[in-house]
């Protein structure tokens, strides 16, 4: 199969088989990061304004926590049953930077959508009526991202694949503006199956008791993407995993290089870290990873108004739209 993905038409989400093009991926540097200013401030940088997606327990609460340097500002769900609740608007959060590096973030944490089955029209309805009145409580009426997290850690299922499918058709007219934002690809399981160059560095500097005695920098996102795309051709075992497959090259196809790898911690990494005592290795990959991600997120950012997007545009029946995106996908 090679690193073949599917192309995802933005006018009726057929499929079609294209090369998929992994020189597309360029790293980005700091100094290429220019924020558009808020006009009414010029010291001041416009707000990055995102609505976070995804199933449920991927990390998108987690993840919101990463780019905010920030332990207690999404409270992940843990022991949930189900996680985050509806959807919230979260206005002007700070993150905890020092000077320049400090950046606001405009947020929605949605509630994620079940990864067990497809959903079901009803499910998307009522979704939409609670993430709708958040959209329209945007300042200015626009959107700069909209982030939907995969855990890569989680044999990957055709409901999973399907349901991330709907929401990216929901979003399609905003197509540049969606990234997909992987995971828990450094879990031990993870890193054994696929992510070879990730396990070599953290063997090599898993004792490391300072900076300075770090052997390299972290695997870089197109690193791992390649030996990702590797293992998805190579491992599947049945026919529900070869339909997982087709559609998880669809997914990847429709944000092309808008990918993020996010290094997320968890609550005891939290606790270690403000306590001073996250192993060196760790602190220099969260520091790498959360990097890597501000800069795919900051290099041109562009708002859209979202009065243009399906939902939002007036008369909209949602509950129509619902069947209507349940259909198609």
């Amino acid at each position: 199969m090679g690193n073949s993905i599917c192309c995802f038409n933005q006018e009726d989400g057929v499929e079609e088989d294209v090369a998929f093009l992994q020189g597309r991926i360029r790293p980005v540097s700091v100094d290429e990061i220019q924020l558009v200013d808020s006009g009414a401030d010029s010291t001041v940088a416009r707000p990055l304004q995102a609505i976070c997606l995804g199933v449920i327990g991927t990390g998108r609460s987690s993840f919101v926590n990463t780019l905010l340097n920030s332990s207690t500002e999404c409270k992940v769900s843990g022991g949930q049953l189900r996680g985050t609740r509806g959807c919230r608007l979260v206005s002007n959060r700070a993150s905890n930077d020092l000077g320049g590096d400090q950046f606001f973030l405009d947020y929605i944490d949605c509630e994620g959508l079940r990864s067990d089955q497809k959903v079901k029209s009803v499910e998307l309805d009522d979704f939409f009526h609670t993430l709708v009145p958040s959209i329209r409580s945007f300042k200015g009426g626009t959107v700069s991202h909209i982030l939907f997290t995969l855990d890569v850690a989680e044999r990957q299922t055709a409901p999973t694949m399907n349901n991330l499918l709907v929401l990216a058709d929901v979003f399609k007219a905003f197509r540049s503006n969606c990234y997909l934002v992987l995971t828990k690809w450094d879990t031990n399981g993870v890193q054994k199956d696929w992510n070879n160059t990730l396990l070599a560095w953290c063997k090599k500097n898993r004792r490391v008791k300072t900076v300075e005695s770090l052997v390299g920098e972290p695997p870089r996102p197109e690193t791992m993407l390649v030996e990702y795309l590797e293992y998805l051709d190579n491992k599947v075992d049945s026919a529900v995993d070869a339909e997982a497959g087709r559609k998880m090259k669809t997914l990847l196809a429709f944000f092309e290089n808008r990918l993020i790898w996010a290094y997320n911690l968890g609550t005891a990494q939290h606790e270690d870290r403000e306590d001073g005592e996250l192993p060196v290795f760790q602190e220099q990959m969260y520091l790498f990873y959360r990097k890597e991600a501000l800069s795919s997120l900051m290099q041109n950012a562009t708002w859209k108004k979202t009065n243009t997007l399906p939902l939002l545009r007036p008369h909209a029946d949602l509950t129509v739209l619902a069947d209507e995106y349940i259909m198609k996908n």
